[in-house]
């Protein structure tokens, strides 16, 4: 991907390697690869657990529900 020396590369180059090695994960070699991973997990996590907790908190009466009102009145008929 990468022709020439690191050295002889102006400023840009190395702005854009040092950019595409942040990006693939090879920045930090394994341990920055695996740190890349959790964090990863962790975003794709967090609307999984506020869908959750939006479900849960829906079962309750007279809550607010995703800033929405929740009465959960019934009609008499």
């Amino acid at each position: 991907m990468y022709a020439g020396k690191y050295e002889d590369t102006d400023f840009a180059g190395k702005l854009f390697r040092a950019a595409y090695d942040l990006h693939v994960g090879s920045f930090w070699g394994t341990p920055g690869k695996i740190i890349y991973a959790i964090a990863a997990l962790r975003g794709a996590g967090f609307p999984v657990t506020g869908m959750y907790i939006c479900y849960k908190r829906r079962k309750r009466k007279n809550t607010y529900l995703c800033g929405i009102k929740n009465n959960h009145t019934r009609s008499s008929k």
